[in-house]
């Protein structure tokens, strides 16, 4: 039973036959409509990384009743080139005897548009999408793994800087201290020995 991809919709086969909805699968990878309908979605969900299965769908809530036509069979179907919009009040699909009457007021590459089925995209290769889908995965995940590094290195390029300027505070201290002993020697007239012991000269 297949359901509407966006949370908030509850859109579901089955459920509410009175609604008319339809569900439409995902464009076939390579369509240049495929990524409107995944920008859509990733925005209504909030999900900036999410991306389509071979089995997500979008119900006809959420497209133009004018995108959408009802083929001999009595199947709901797409036109080509048709994407997702915001969501609209219940309503059936224009039968082929309304759209014909109503082709007047519709451009001509409107009217001569091609029709795609909701199952065009089930029709092509599963590996193809599947393969994107982890290929997406992965760079996600290496993308991540490079900002850790870099969050490290900056985090230890901070401590060696820290560092560099105590060891030179250090050396401060101990040029000052030896300049203090130096003037020790000379004003008491002292020596100093191996083990930096300073006694008075005899």
């Amino acid at each position: 039973m297949p359901t509407c991809v966006l949370r908030y919709c509850k859109s579901r086969s089955g459920r509410c036959p009175e609604s008319n909805w339809s569900f439409f699968s995902f464009p076939s990878v390579g369509n240049k409509t495929r990524k409107e309908w995944i920008r859509f979605v990733q925005k209504e969900r909030r999900e900036e990384n999410w991306l389509p299965s071979s089995a997500s769908k979008l119900c006809s809530k959420h497209f133009r009743n004018k995108d959408i036509k009802v083929g001999k069979t009595g199947r709901a179907c797409l036109k080509k080139g048709s994407l997702p919009c915001e969501d609209k009040k219940p309503k059936a699909a224009t039968s082929e005897s309304d759209e014909e009457s109503d082709s007047k007021s519709v451009s001509d590459d409107e009217s001569d548009s091609k029709l795609v089925p909701d199952d065009v995209s089930d029709s092509k290769p599963v590996a193809e999408d599947s393969k994107r889908i982890f290929e997406d995965k992965i760079e996600i995940s290496l993308k991540s793994q490079v900002n850790t590094l870099q969050k490290q290195r900056i985090r230890q390029k901070g401590k060696i800087k820290k560092l560099e300027q105590e060891n030179e505070v250090l050396k401060r201290k101990l040029s000052k201290l030896k300049n203090f002993v130096i003037h020790l020697v000379k004003k008491y007239d002292l020596q100093i020995t191996g083990q930096m012991q300073v006694t008075p000269r005899e």
